[in-house]
C-alpha cells in the first residue's frame, strides 16, 4: 500500500484542525496533547493485514489526517470498497481513549457536556421515529426499546416522550454519561450488551457501530436477543453523503474514533449474515433492518473502490475551488497555534 494518500493537503495543515473556530480552546488542545503523548509512549497499534469484510489485502490510502488534526490512516479495500482505519489503536488503547480523551478532543470547552449531549441525542428522536414509520415498522405501543451506546440516554427520552407507552433501556460504558442519564430518570445499564435477558422489539445503534473494532460481535449478540420480526435501527455517518454534509471536506468528515466508514451497501453486507433484511435505508446513513428466520440476500447495489476514490477526488476539487481554507481561517489558526504553545507550557488539568 502506497503511503501517498488520495486526499493531500498543504504541510500547513499538519496537526491543525479543519474547524479552527470550533477546536480553538484549551480543553480540546490539552486533551490532544495528552493523546499524542500516549500514542508515542503508551498506546499500542494494530495493523489489519486483511480486510475485515472480504479478506482482501489490497488497500488504497485515502487520508493521513482527520478533522481535529490527529494523525490517522484511513484506507479503502480494493476488493469490496469497505473504508476503514488501518492501522488503529488496539482494544486497550481504544478503551482508554474513549474513557479519558475522546469527548474533550471532539467537544472541547462546552460548559456542560452531558446536558449538551443529552439534548443533542433527544433532538434525533422525531427523525428516528419518522424514519421507522416510513419504513413501515413504526414503534408500537408497549414496545421494548433499547439503545446500545446510548450516551446520556437523550434519544430514548425523546422516543419515550413521542410514545409514552413504550419501555426504554439504555446500555452505555461511559460512567459519567450514565450517571447524568440516570439523574434524568433514564434506565441505563453500565454494561456490555451480550444479548441475554429480555428480548427487545427495537434495538437502536445510533452513531455507535462505526466506533467498534469488531462490529460483528455486537451484531451477533443483538441477533441472539431478537426474535423474528424484531427491528434493528442503525445510524452511522455515510461516506457517500459526506460531500453535501461536510461541504466537500473529507477531512472534516473523518473522526479519529470512527474505525469504519460505511456505504449503505457495505452496512447491509455486514448486517444481513446475522439474519436480517434491509427494510429501508439511505446513504446518510439511516437503516432499518428486520430480523428474519434465516439469512437473506442484499438489495443495495454495490460500489467499487474506484467509485469511492473518484467521489473523494471530485469533492476535494470542489473544496479547493472555494479558495485557500487556511487563508480564510488564518486568524483562528493563529489563535489555535498560540493556545497550542500555551498548553505545551502549562497543561490544563483534565475535567472529570
Amino acid at each position: 500500500m502506497t503511503r501517498r494518500p488520495v486526499i493531500r493537503r498543504s504541510v500547513l495543515y499538519n496537526a491543525l484542525p479543519q474547524s479552527p473556530d470550533w477546536f480553538c480552546n484549551l480543553t480540546h488542545i490539552n486533551a490532544k496533547w495528552r493523546f499524542l503523548r500516549k500514542i508515542r509512549s503508551q498506546y499500542r497499534m494494530e495493523t489489519l493485514s486483511a480486510c475485515p469484510h472480504c479478506g482482501g489485502r489490497d488497500f488504497t490510502l485515502l487520508s493521513t489526517q482527520e478533522r481535529s488534526g490527529l494523525p490517522t490512516s484511513v484506507v479503502v479495500c480494493r476488493g469490496c470498497a469497505l473504508v476503514f482505519t488501518n492501522p488503529r489503536l488496539d482494544g486497550d488503547a481504544l478503551g482508554d481513549h474513549y474513557a479519558k480523551d475522546y469527548r474533550e478532543i471532539e467537544r472541547g470547552d462546552l460548559p456542560d457536556i452531558h446536558q449538551f449531549m443529552f439534548n443533542l441525542q433527544k433532538s434525533k428522536a422525531p427523525a428516528t421515529a419518522a424514519f421507522l414509520k416510513e419504513a413501515g415498522i413504526p414503534i408500537a405501543d408497549g414496545a421494548r426499546v433499547t439503545d446500545i451506546g446510548c450516551g446520556e440516554g437523550g434519544l430514548l427520552a425523546g422516543l419515550a416522550a413521542e410514545k409514552p407507552g413504550i419501555r426504554v433501556v439504555g446500555y452505555e460504558l461511559n460512567t459519567a454519561a450514565t450517571s447524568y442519564g440516570r439523574a434524568q430518570g433514564m434506565d441505563i445499564r453500565t454494561a456490555y450488551f451480550d444479548g441475554s435477558g429480555e428480548a427487545y422489539d427495537y434495538v437502536i445503534l445510533e452513531q455507535t457501530l462505526e466506533h467498534l473494532p469488531e462490529p460483528g460481535a455486537l451484531l451477533a449478540s443483538i441477533a441472539r436477543n431478537q426474535k423474528p420480526g424484531g427491528v434493528l435501527y442503525i445510524g452511522v455517518p455515510g461516506i457517500l453523503a459526506y460531500p453535501r454534509n461536510y461541504e466537500n471536506n473529507f477531512l472534516q468528515y473523518l473522526q479519529y474514533g470512527h474505525l469504519f466508514h460505511f456505504t449503505l451497501h457495505t452496512l447491509e453486507r455486514l448486517v444481513v449474515p446475522f439474519g436480517y433484511r434491509l427494510a429501508h435505508g439511505s446513504e446518510t446513513i439511516q437503516a432499518a433492518f428486520v430480523r428474519t428466520e434465516g439469512v437473506g440476500g442484499q438489495s443495495v447495489p454495490a460500489q467499487d473502490a474506484e467509485q469511492i476514490i473518484e467521489l473523494l477526488q471530485k469533492a476535494e476539487a470542489d473544496f479547493k475551488a472555494r479558495g485557500s481554507h487556511f487563508r480564510q481561517n488564518w486568524r483562528n489558526y493563529l489563535r489555535y497555534a498560540l493556545r497550542w504553545a500555551l498548553c505545551a507550557i502549562y497543561p490544563v488539568k483534565r475535567r472529570h
